[in-house]
């Protein structure tokens, strides 16, 4: 019997070591009136090695990702009509699942008109209109009402440049006082 217990041991070590013990989060995704929120695309990223792990929620807001070697991640949801959620820190262990429910915050608190649907509306695709362009009365095209900003499909986690950092951590320091958009001026892409 000495001997199966030498040899599980020396087996979970070697498991240990080759990074076959791994680890799940699993949780529910909701909003702030606690519906769930279905089809919310769920990222792990591995905090030490900046490996990326991907999944999106059920139609009931479930969601597992699982097989994730141990260690500490940022779980970060992009869904349309939220705003970013984004937490570090998430500790996983081997051979453990945690349970961690996601709390989205809706786009504008889903005021009417400016809420979660306009959002989704403003970022997802759109069909392209049929027929021939709406003319005004003069016969010139009618460019007025609202149009559709660009969409960003996937955007990643870009790390930015080591000056780009600096800059953005200065302007964090002194209120964004000497930032584009502090002086009318068009604050650029992110």
């Amino acid at each position: 019997m000495g001997s199966g217990i030498v040899f599980f041991l020396a087996a979970a070590a070697f498991a240990q070591a080759t990074g076959t013990i791994t680890g799940t989060i699993t949780g529910t995704v909701v909003d702030l009136a606690g519906e769930v929120v279905a089809n919310a695309p769920i990222q792990a990223t591995n905090i030490a090695t900046k490996t990326l792990y991907k999944t999106a929620s059920s139609e009931k807001g479930g969601y597992t990702i699982a097989q994730l070697p141990a260690g500490a991640y940022e779980l970060s949801v992009a869904a349309p009509g939220f705003n970013l959620y984004a937490q570090p820190n998430v500790a996983v262990a081997a051979g453990q699942t945690l349970r961690f429910d996601i709390h989205l915050i809706d786009f504008q608190l889903n005021t009417l008109g400016d809420g979660r649907d306009f959002r989704i509306s403003q970022i997802t695709p759109h069909p392209t209109p049929s027929g021939p362009a709406p003319r005004t009365r003069e016969g010139k095209p009618d460019l007025s009402g609202v149009w559709y900003a660009q969409r960003t499909v996937d955007p990643g986690k870009p790390e930015p440049l080591p000056w780009a950092d600096a800059l953005q951590r200065e302007r964090a320091a002194n209120n964004s006082k000497d930032s584009p958009g502090a002086h009318c001026l068009p604050r650029g892409l992110t």
